[in-house]
Parts: C-alpha cells; structure tokens; sequence
C-alpha cells in the first residue's frame, strides 16, 4: 500500500520492484490521483490500482473516507507493505488500520515530518514520537538507507535541528501490541489534536 501516494514515484517503483504483488495507491486529491493514473499507464504498470479516497481513523465523514481496515476487509491478500505519507495525519491512518497492523504484520515505511505534525495536525512531535515508540520498534533510515535504532527524543531533536524536520522511518508492530492498544495509544495524540485546535 502506497498512501499519500501523490503522482505515484513511490507507487510506480514498487510496482516494478514487486511484479508479482499488487500496489494500491490512495491518494485523495482528484487532480493528483488523475496524474498517478495516467504515470501508472505510461508505464503500463498493471499490478498498481489507485484509491482515490482519504485513508483515516473513521469512515465516512464530511469527505468519502475509508480505513484501512474497511478497505482491507474487501481484499483478498494480506498487507505486507505500507508506505505511509500523510502530512502529519499519520495517526488517524495509524489509528484506521490497527486491525490490519495485527492480522497482518505489514512492515511499514513512513515519513516523519515534525513541521506537518505540529501545524497540520496539531500535535507535539515529541508526543507523537514516543507513541510511535511505544508501538513499534522504529528503525532510522540515514542518509545512506541504513537502519539505526535511536531514542524518541534524540530522533526527534535531530530530526528538527540536523534534517529540516523530515526523516524516514521504519516500524515494526511489537508483538504485545493489540488493535485496542493501538487505538487507545492514538486517541490520546487525538485528544492533543482537539485541545490545540
């Protein structure tokens, strides 16, 4: 799963990396979903469908949203992959897929973005780092696409004062992990969000 996918460079690698999978690309914006469509075709990228609709914590809402566990409950394969890229609303996609996270374990490449995290949606990085923490074992990617395991509040100043606040990151569910514990470690960066807001 590609989502944030945009005009799909990511979506269209790993559909070429991974020929025999499927990708699916979800992407809200209209324009850049008609864009991704037509980069899918150009590269005559079959194994890639794009989902033009919001992944969220909750269904239905002012636009046509989905999560990613009522979207996934319509598909056959499991999740092995996700590459999360939301602007500072990866909690709520986070939140939305914790059944998903449980049944099917996807390794997932996200991008933290301390300045979309703080305006966007509202919440401390910091906070939103140690509950990602406390879910995931998170991985660093470097510059070289190393991984390294690093402390919350170390990944989070480095990431504001020596990357330009976006870092890559890698999560691994950890194994005592519930989609109830999942749900509730959100809702309280949800919680955070409505209170500055």
């Amino acid at each position: 799963m590609d989502i944030g996918a945009n005009i799909g460079l990511t979506t269209a690698s790993l559909a070429l990396a991974c020929p025999k999978a499927h990708v699916y690309a979800f992407e809200p914006s209209t324009r850049k979903a008609m864009r991704l469509r037509s980069n899918l075709s150009a590269n005559r990228l079959s194994n890639a469908t794009v989902v033009e609709c919001p992944a969220t914590a909750e269904s239905g809402s002012r636009a046509v949203m989905d999560t990613i566990d009522n979207w996934s409950a319509s598909v056959s394969s499991p999740v092995d992959f996700i590459r999360l890229n939301v602007e500072g609303n990866e909690a709520k996609v986070l939140a939305g897929a914790a059944e998903t996270l449980v049944r099917d374990r996807p390794v997932i490449f996200m991008e933290f973005n301390s300045v979309a995290i703080a305006f966007e949606a509202r919440r401390s990085p910091l906070s939103f780092a140690e509950t990602i923490w406390g879910l995931f074992d998170v991985f660093v990617v470097d510059e070289d696409g190393r991984l390294w395991e690093r402390d919350a509040r170390a990944f989070v100043l480095d990431n504001m004062l020596r990357h330009n606040c976006i870092d890559d990151i890698v999560l691994d569910l950890k194994p005592d992990q519930d989609a109830r514990s999942i749900r509730d470690a959100l809702a309280v960066e949800f919680r955070a969000e409505c209170a500055a807001a």
